[in-house]
């Protein structure tokens, strides 16, 4: 299978002349009037509150203002996501007024969370079980497929537990909290699963910054200028381009090995044609970071780690829980913690921790909670068990319980107005949405 891929530059985020270099993206494909019919449906990363972390809102209102131009007639047009676990997705979009942007355009923000589901079974290798599923989703872009549009933009990040985050990873943002959670160890079979599943018509990726040693900016100078939109119609193409850009082998991507195996495009970058021509993306190639060993953070004074000799190294498993409470505890006070992860451990190491201990992921929970339970000092130890690979309620609960942070202290580490959270999560609780809190 060969596809194609276009890049453009764009040094500015001015209004018309991001409109311009979006216009152009399109161009090679057929334009953009080819891909608008019936209702459009739009996906961004919304997944944070880090501003630096989601598609950029100057290329978000730059595409809408296009589609508005080009598209005069009464069929709406939907922007949406589904946020990371534990935010309400209504609350990402209320950054810089980002909802009220929109509405402006005469566009409607389309909350994931908050909209009816149907259940569905994918038959997937992770996604293994019939699943809630939005239902204006099947409805429109399932079952209606040739008469609505689904635009794809997603933010170019590296990501330490898949690699890359671009077109498929944003898929990703389809589920349900509950469902994100689940086989999270297995994440990049289920961003094949839902590929499989359903595809974008076009995919518009916003490479204007970029974000290194992970899919959040932990430290300012992990935001870096690129400058640069990336396009086409076969997003495993698109996410191979990516990953060169970033400077990430594609063999740290397993979900573009596993799409490319289903034939669901073109992942083999001598088989893509990149325009205008290779010599632009040779020109633009980065040297990023995927892997957590090498992410520069300073692990908390008091927090402890101990690795099983098994399966602690699964990158969106137990290593992805660590990785979390590694991130959010970096250069913060904390009391001391020991945190256990994977399986495979020598009980002769665990026989002397007096201080609070999580164990991080079900492997450890599997293998010790009986140990710990039934010690002789049981009722002198502060044990919490974190029972999903990738639960933030369990993580943030054993953090404000194990280090003593505040609601306000971890707030400020995950870059949350506490305020526009419990007020955002009031709303949601009360159009019933489909989230797991993260307090």
């Amino acid at each position: 299978m060969n596809s194609k891929v276009y890049l453009t530059s764009t040094k500015t985020s001015s209004s018309e002349e991001l409109m311009c270099a979006i216009k152009a993206c399109f161009e090679p494909f057929g334009g953009l009037s080819r891909f608008l019919r019936g209702e459009i449906f739009i996906k961004i990363n919304a997944t944070t509150l880090d501003p630096t972390a989601i598609t950029s809102p100057a290329v978000i209102l730059a595409i809408l203002k296009l589609i508005k131009e080009e598209k005069n007639d009464e069929h709406p047009v939907h922007i949406f996501d589904n946020s990371a676990v534990g935010l309400p997705t209504r609350v990402v979009f209320k950054m810089g007024s980002l909802a009220k942007k929109i509405k402006k355009l005469g566009v409607n923000p389309l909350f994931l969370d908050e909209q009816e589901p149907i259940i569905i079974d994918l038959k997937g290798s992770a996604l293994d079980k019939p699943i809630p599923f939005p239902k204006i989703l099947h409805d429109k872009l399932v079952e209606n497929r040739q008469e609505n549009t689904y635009i794809n933009i997603p933010k170019l990040k590296t990501h330490l537990q898949t690699g890359i985050t671009a077109c498929l990873k944003n898929q990703h943002g389809l589920l349900y909290d509950l469902e994100k959670i689940y086989n999270h160890h297995l994440i990049d079979e289920k961003i094949s699963d839902l590929y499989s599943f359903i595809q974008p018509d076009f995919n518009l990726v916003d490479a204007t910054t970029v974000v290194n040693h992970g899919a959040n900016s932990f430290s300012p100078d992990w935001e870096i200028p690129l400058n640069l939109l990336i396009a086409g119609t076969d997003g495993v193409a698109v996410d191979a381009v990516g990953a060169e850009l970033l400077g990430i082998p594609l063999d740290h991507v397993k979900y573009l090995k596993l799409a490319r195996e289903k034939k669901l495009g073109c992942g083999t970058l001598e088989n893509i044609e990149i325009l205008p021509d290779r010599t632009f993306l040779e020109n633009h190639r980065m040297k990023l970071n995927d892997q957590y060993s090498n992410v520069p953070l300073k692990m908390a004074k008091n927090f402890h780690v101990i690795m099983g000799k098994e399966h602690a190294g699964c990158r969106a498993g137990c290593r992805g829980l660590l990785e979390y409470f590694h991130m959010m505890t970096a250069g913060t006070e904390i009391s001391p913690i020991t945190c256990i992860c994977g399986k495979g451990h020598d009980i002769s190491q665990l026989e002397g921790i007096k201080e609070p201990i999580v164990l991080a992921g079900p492997c450890a929970v599997q293998e010790l909670k009986d140990y710990f339970e039934s010690r002789p000092d049981r009722k002198d130890l502060t044990i919490a068990y974190i029972t999903d690979h990738f639960s933030i309620k369990e993580i943030v609960g054993s953090l404000r319980k194990l280090s003593k942070l505040s609601f306000k202290q971890l707030s400020t580490i995950m870059q949350i107005d506490l305020f526009a959270l419990i007020t955002g999560m009031i709303v949601a609780k009360w159009k019933r949405a489909r989230f797991v809190g993260m307090f």
